[in-house]
């Protein structure tokens, strides 16, 4: 990653272009220089305590010199053999950090995959003392169709909706909280945006995506790939299906013993597949039609289980009726956002509102016509709010459409908010 100015890091200067890396390790093209001392140990602590990453992979995904590395590793004390307890009750699961290709095979089909889309999920076989890490990355979501077209991709394979205009999206971050829960917000340019809720249980890993209606056409065709890659897991690493066992919406793969498995399933399933060359298992679903200024959601599933009856596991699964339980937004609390945006007295009818939190999480929606919007799914809290678009051809002020320096504030509490906003063009 180039640096344009002198910087100062850990006591070691950094110049422009220079790689400082004697390890021969080259950062990767997307990789990411953590931004804080509180950054740089959690994911310090992330690849070297929980994935059990080299040196040559941390700058891989960092961009970090060996030097750089060896001083923040004695400076926080970051030991392999010395990692943070996990989580009691609950499976352990963390963001995963780049800088190891979570792929064996079919690399082309998955070039500079990006890191905010995917989790690790540690193995209930995983040995934190071990050299070697047990664990299967998931991407959630890793690709999503609509009638536009691939709206979104979580790596560059082929050309979405965007890359065909011009557009990058800006790289993000899981949320994560005290019970282990991670969160992603995405909001794409046009208004679509989606909520990924990842929530870790004793014996399973929930997980859900909302995608709200932003744009002002009915969203169609909604088709989502989320896939569980295998190479961290040992024992399921052959580039075969011979393995795999598929009962819509359940697909699972067994080790050689054929009594260990990983499970995964998404409601509403719209297929159950694997790819032997990469290898992964998919269970993708389909969101319902989606009018502008509503919400649909899809429901995910990810477990492990030792034994020989998997139609049996399956079947106890199903008992759970999984799909009808909450992930973190519970329907109880629910929060719901409406309003419109005018300016000068007259509706804002080119542009969208954005709702950020203090850490970073953000909701968002495209206005109609009438500059009415709606959003739902909202955390209680403070929210900075920024405002985008256009009158008569020209932007409106940095004072409202900045995240940065809009002075626009709101609380949001739960139940019912209705939030209007009269903006001055000037």
């Amino acid at each position: 990653m180039p640096f344009k100015k002198r910087l100062v890091v850990l006591g070691i200067v950094v110049l422009s272009g220079l790689c400082l890396a004697v390890n021969g390790a080259e950062p990767a093209a997307n990789a990411r220089r953590p931004t804080s001392d509180a950054s740089l140990r959690r994911w310090l602590e992330n690849m070297v305590c929980h994935h059990r990453f080299s040196d040559e992979e941390i700058t891989a995904a960092t961009g970090l010199s060996a030097e750089e590395i060896a001083a923040a590793k004695a400076r926080f004390h970051i030991d392999p053999k010395a990692a943070p307890a996990r989580p009691e009750g609950r499976l352990h699961v963390v963001p995963y950090p780049g800088g190891r290709h979570p792929r064996i095979g079919f690399l082309d089909g998955a070039v500079d995959p990006q890191r905010e889309t995917k989790i690790s999920v540690f193995t209930p076989w995983d040995d934190p003392q071990s050299d070697r890490a047990d664990y299967v990355v998931v991407d959630v979501p890793e690709a999503l169709w609509s009638n536009l077209g691939l709206t979104y991709l979580a790596h560059t394979h082929v050309p979405t909706v965007w890359t065909k205009r011009g557009i990058d999206l800006d790289p993000l971050e899981w949320q994560t909280t005290e019970d282990g829960r991670l969160t992603l917000d995405r909001l794409l340019p046009n208004g679509i945006a989606f909520h990924t809720t990842i929530v870790p249980q004793p014996d399973h890993v929930r997980m859900s995506i909302t995608l709200t209606n932003g744009t002002d056409e009915l969203l169609t065709d909604l088709r989502v790939q989320n896939c569980v890659m295998l190479k961290g897991a040992e024992g399921f690493t052959e580039q075969s299906n011979a393995h795999n066992v598929t009962r819509l919406p359940y697909v699972a793969r067994h080790d050689p013993s054929g009594t260990r498995w990983i499970i995964t399933a998404w409601l509403p399933a719209h297929r159950a597949w694997a790819n032997e060359k990469c290898p992964c298992l998919h269970s993708d679903p389909r969101f319902e039609d989606c009018p502008p200024g509503e919400t649909r959601r899809i429901d995910g599933w990810l477990s492990f289980y030792e034994g020989t009856d998997i139609q049996g596991e399956f079947d106890r699964i199903d008992a759970t009726e999984w799909w009808r339980t909450e992930t973190p937004r519970q329907d109880a609390d629910a929060i719901h956002v409406s309003g419109t945006i005018t300016v000068n007295g007259r509706p804002l009818t080119d542009g969208a509102i954005v709702f950020q939190l203090p850490n970073g999480q953000f909701f968002g929606s495209r206005l109609r016509d009438n500059g009415q919007f709606t959003i739902d799914g909202l955390a209680e809290g403070e929210y900075a709010i920024s405002i985008a678009g256009s009158v008569d051809g020209q932007p409106l002020p940095e004072k409202y459409s900045s995240p940065d320096n809009s002075l626009l504030r709101v609380t949001i509490s739960p139940g019912e908010n209705v939030i209007t906003f009269d903006l001055d063009s000037r």
